[in-house]
């Protein structure tokens, strides 16, 4: 009498959930992320990149941080089996766009010592300032900026409002400075304007 064992039923694989973003244009710098417990699941893993993922967590939410305003991001995410009943979900993803600044002073909070680039919105703008460095200060209501690059053309008195992109950083934990202006152009002739 010859007696064999069954095969052992193929594992089955995940499905994972819908993910949403829960505070899509609220904030400025961080995207919150959320999805329905998977069930079978042993946790999660995301992704900024959809190629590296980081290691197994049990939540089923996640927050981006540090991010550049008004830029749209996208999270991968996918449940992982326990690799014998379970196998791992295929990625699943969710955009969130982050809020754009519409005051020097928002961009400014955003800055920190590494360089980003952020979108957002002025609302007359004006070159208060340009000394022989070279080194023009923008300003609204709000507060004011350094913008450090050379032969950047502006002259005292010229204005912008609409949207822009810059390049800032805050430079020797003291200074926040805009270095590259991508989309705007300041427009108006010089005319004198109190320095700051």
């Amino acid at each position: 009498l010859t007696v064999s064992e069954a095969a052992p039923a193929a594992a089955t694989q995940l499905t994972m959930s819908e993910v949403s973003c829960t505070n899509n244009g609220e904030s400025m710098n961080s995207l919150s992320f959320s999805w329905t417990v998977v069930d079978n699941a042993t946790g999660y893993q995301v992704s900024t990149d959809g190629e590296t993922y980081g290691e197994t967590q049990t939540a089923a939410s996640y927050t981006m941080n540090n991010l550049s305003a008004g830029t749209e991001y996208t999270l991968y995410v996918k449940a992982i089996g326990d690799g014998e009943s379970y196998t791992d979900s295929d990625a699943v993803t969710a955009t969130g766009t982050t809020k754009k600044f519409t005051t020097i002073a928002e961009l400014k909070a955003l800055l920190t010592t590494t360089s980003a680039s952020h979108t957002g919105t002025l609302t007359d703008a004006v070159v208060s300032f340009v000394p022989a460095t070279g080194t023009a200060i923008i300003k609204d209501n709000s507060a004011s900026i350094m913008y450090f690059k050379k032969d950047h053309g502006l002259k005292q008195g010229q204005t912008f409002s609409g949207e822009i992109t810059v390049d800032a950083i805050v430079y020797n934990s003291l200074y926040s400075e805009i270095t590259s202006i991508g989309n705007a152009a300041f427009t108006g002739d010089e005319a004198a304007v109190e320095p700051e």
